[in-house]
């Protein structure tokens, strides 16, 4: 696009890069890392992760470990997310905590202060993203892992240091120099302040003359700008000034490239450019799109949209592979945007336009973003799926549109889970539901989950159980069974049916039904199939109107039934 400068971030050129060292070493295959002359590294395509690798091959990755800590060691922990949809997604992730190990003299880990840990990841059809914390610190934050990487860490928590090795450590070496430059970049920037015309934040005594003497100091900034014509001529700036903004990172995957294979760099490209365009969209839709009209009028409003629309036409085009495209969480949330602000200007629905501009797999992964981002938000999320549910062929994303119609379309029946009784018995939950049933699932140390049952599910409970016919079952997250019997009657009620899930059960649930939060309220059959998975309301008129709503649905039991 002629006239949108720098937005075309998926054709660039980059300088000719070569290696000295010729051949490097990576999972145990030694592969060429030598560029051809004139070879551009953005549009090149179709080289795999490793000699002889395809994208199809499942190649395991190893994670050595050494740590070094002065105080009681945390609980290490590895989370694998293999596909990402989504920052609160766990489609397929892998959690591993590894036993922490002391050195013997013969291995190499000859500082007394030095434990160590090892973990093996199998079995993977393409890079993905690692986490790893101790305890509620996290260490490392979204770094790619990929089949046949071999990798060792050490983490020195008295200098609060970490360092890389092994065959893959030039890898982690550049995303750790990236992530640290981005990191730079932000704090480096003054905090940004949008305020309308009107605003009286600096008119309060004594703020502006405040916020003037800060900015003689040398440190943190605050700049103050114009919610309106001036904020959005900035973010234009910042977008068609792509080149000079990202140019300190770029600098940086240049000095890798060398040492990393081609569809590292380009990898590592992907995320970079995606990134920086993501926050601009991202600002432009959710901050000024709705807001265009009152800021430049109607014709100013149309004239903007088609500026925008020009930046969305350069996006979609380029050279980066599939392969890269399948892989990156920032391509796939520009995307997401991209789509979304492109259905908004011209009227349309989010699957239109993504079948229009997309086809196979990576349709596929960006439908499957969309909705496990997005479909809880729907109050039918049945009719949102269907159409994806009809056209979505390809693993695994056919398989998280199946998962996401389990665990947000009611219908099918609950999990079976192991739950124990106040006495310590062991129950199934096809032993507790033979009537229409409300479970509440709760913790007990979360003020939420005890508002919402005194002052909505008990009220509802009391006036309604014995004329609807339906039962109120408290269900416990707690993993400590005295806190649980202890807080009872806080959280729930003695005179209710009180269970508490097993670990496994909790896993499968939380798994299953993608919870991220409590409480949570599950409306049964009385066969057990889930009618509904929220019962909400602004207040609580509003959330008794819409339980008997809900309940006109669930099915009870025949008189026979009953009266076993």
């Amino acid at each position: 696009v002629a006239d949108s400068p720098g937005a075309d971030f998926l054709h660039r050129s980059q300088p000719q890069v070569s290696s000295e060292q010729g051949d490097t070493h990576r999972g145990g295959v030694t592969r060429s890392d030598t560029l051809p002359e004139g070879f551009d590294l953005v549009s090149h395509s179709g080289d795999t992760w490793q000699e002889g690798e395809s994208s199809s091959a499942s190649v395991g990755a190893l994670f050595y470990g050494e740590l070094i800590n002065p105080d009681s060691l945390a609980p290490v922990q590895i989370t694998f997310t293999p596909y990402y949809l989504g920052r609160k997604s766990t489609f397929r992730q892998q959690v591993y905590t590894p036993e922490i190990e002391p050195g013997a003299f013969f291995d190499g880990v000859l500082d007394a202060r030095k434990e160590k840990f090892r973990v093996s990841i199998p079995d993977l059809d393409r890079a993905g993203y690692l986490d790893l914390t101790l305890g509620n610190r996290r260490i490392l934050s979204q770094y790619l892992l990929s089949p046949g990487d071999s990798l060792k860490i050490e983490l020195d928590l008295l200098d609060f240091s970490f360092v890389f090795g092994g065959p893959a450590a030039s890898f982690y070496q550049a995303q750790a120099a990236l992530k640290s430059q981005q990191a730079s970049e932000e704090f480096d920037q003054p905090r940004r302040l949008y305020l309308s015309g009107n605003n009286p934040m600096l008119e309060e005594e004594g703020r502006r003359e405040e916020w003037m003497a800060f900015k003689k100091q040398f440190g943190s900034q605050l700049e103050i700008r114009d919610f309106g014509r001036a904020g959005l001529e900035q973010l234009h700036q910042q977008w068609e000034g792509s080149e000079k903004k990202l140019q300190g990172q770029l600098d940086v995957l240049h000095f890798y490239a060398s040492r990393l294979s081609d569809r590292q760099r380009e990898l590592l490209e992907l995320e970079i450019y995606s990134r920086y365009y993501y926050r601009l969209l991202s600002v432009f839709h959710k901050s000024y799109y709705g807001k265009l009209t009152t800021i430049l009028g109607e014709e100013g409003r149309k004239e903007e949209l088609k500026r925008w629309s020009r930046y969305l036409a350069a996006l979609k085009s380029g050279d980066y592979s599939d392969e890269s495209r399948l892989i990156s969480a920032s391509f796939l949330e520009l995307q997401l945007e991209r789509v979304l602000v492109e259905a908004l200007i011209n009227g349309e629905q989010f699957h239109e336009v993504l079948n229009r501009q997309y086809s196979g797999e990576l349709r596929d992964r960006i439908g499957a973003g969309f909705l496990t981002q997005n479909l809880r938000r729907y109050g039918d999320p049945a009719k949102v799926l269907e159409p994806y549910l009809s056209e979505v062929a390809s693993q695994p994303w056919r398989d998280r549109l199946v998962q996401l119609k389990e665990s947000m379309v009611p219908g099918a029946p609950l999990i079976p889970m192991e739950l124990e009784t106040l006495e310590g018995d062991t129950v199934m939950m096809a032993d507790v539901v033979d009537q229409p049933t409300l479970l509440y699932f709760y913790f007990s140390t979360c003020t939420h989950s005890a508002n919402y049952f005194k002052r909505y599910l008990w009220p509802l409970y009391q006036e309604l159980a014995d004329k609807e016919g339906f039962q109120l079952v408290g269900i416990s997250a707690d993993s400590d069974r005295e806190l649980w019997q202890s807080a009872l009657a806080d959280y729930s009620s003695p005179e209710l049916t009180n269970l508490r899930m097993t670990e496994d059960a909790l896993e499968a649930w939380i798994a299953t039904y993608e919870i991220v939060g409590f409480p949570r309220a599950f409306l049964l059959d009385s066969d057990g199939t889930i009618r509904a998975f929220k019962i909400g309301g602004s207040d609580y008129p509003q959330l008794k109107e819409k339980f008997l709503e809900l309940l006109g649905t669930v099915s009870f039991p025949s008189p026979k039934t009953a009266s076993r």
